[in-house]
């Protein structure tokens, strides 16, 4: 393979894209453990794994090539909602950051970076999908975690059907973040993988 500067360049945006979605996921995971509903950031955490959640499950539903006539007409919408939730996601993370963790201007910041992620989406789409895929690989991860360690924490209880739905939801997620580690490497070299 002939490395070319549009190669390089891929490559230099995917790295960086990768460690600014690696710090701000794993500051908000990590940040997250061990509180309760009773806290007063519990609705941030819980749209927070929401918004995990998702991220990954759209990019590997951004990969699955189908017969079904249904998900045919939503596909075009995929790669759309994917910049969105990612934008958003780094916004929070990023606008509360930078003002002593102000919710309601991570809140602005999320959609206004939603809303740019939104319009890159339809105008640029491979820009988009160098800077969302590995976005969606740490998110997926993220909520993996979230899911084992929740797993881990039902186990110590005794509370062993919640531990094992959470370990199997735990399990899929890894596969899920294998899926999309495949996927933004072949995107890097200028392939679309097939799933």
């Amino acid at each position: 393979m002939r490395i070319t500067m549009k190669y390089i360049s891929k490559i230099i945006v995917a790295v960086l894209v990768s460690i600014l979605a690696f710090d701000a996921i794993a500051n908000m995971v990590l940040g997250s453990l061990g509180k309760t509903p009773e806290t007063s950031e519990w609705n941030y955490i819980l749209i927070l794994y929401i918004f995990l959640a998702t991220i990954g499950v759209i990019a590997v539903a951004s990969n699955i090539k189908t017969q079904l006539k249904l998900f045919n007409r939503f596909q075009p919408l995929v790669p759309i909602l994917s910049a969105t939730l990612n934008c958003a996601l780094l916004g929070f993370y990023y606008g509360g950051s930078m003002t002593n963790n102000n919710p309601q201007v991570g809140i602005i910041t999320a959609i206004a970076l939603g809303m740019i992620g939104t319009i890159l989406s339809l105008k640029q789409q491979q820009i988009i999908i160098i800077l969302t895929a590995p976005i969606a690989t740490i998110a997926a991860y993220g909520f993996a975690f979230y899911a084992g360690t929740n797993a881990i924490a039902l186990f110590n209880v005794s509370k062993l059907l919640g531990g094992i739905l959470w370990g199997i939801i735990c399990l899929i997620y890894i596969g899920i973040t294998i899926t999309n580690l495949s996927s933004t490497l072949s995107h890097l070299k200028g392939q679309k993988l097939n799933t």
